[in-house]
């Protein structure tokens, strides 16, 4: 059983309205999850692009 089914079960056991904010918290955080990893790897792919040198911590 997958964890999406697993979730969908668990939802379907609450109230309506507790099921539709679930539903929507989870989409939300799945494309908080896909947008930060897209963004991360291209601020990686611009930095190696943009440096050949080593690079150097400055924080």
């Amino acid at each position: 059983m997958t964890c999406i089914a697993k979730l969908r079960k668990v939802a379907n056991r609450l109230p309506a309205n507790r099921r539709g904010i679930m539903i929507k918290t989870f989409a939300i955080a799945l494309l908080l999850a896909v947008a930060g990893l897209i963004g991360f790897g291209l601020i990686m792919a611009r930095r190696e692009q943009s440096h050949r040198r080593p690079m150097t911590r400055r924080r």
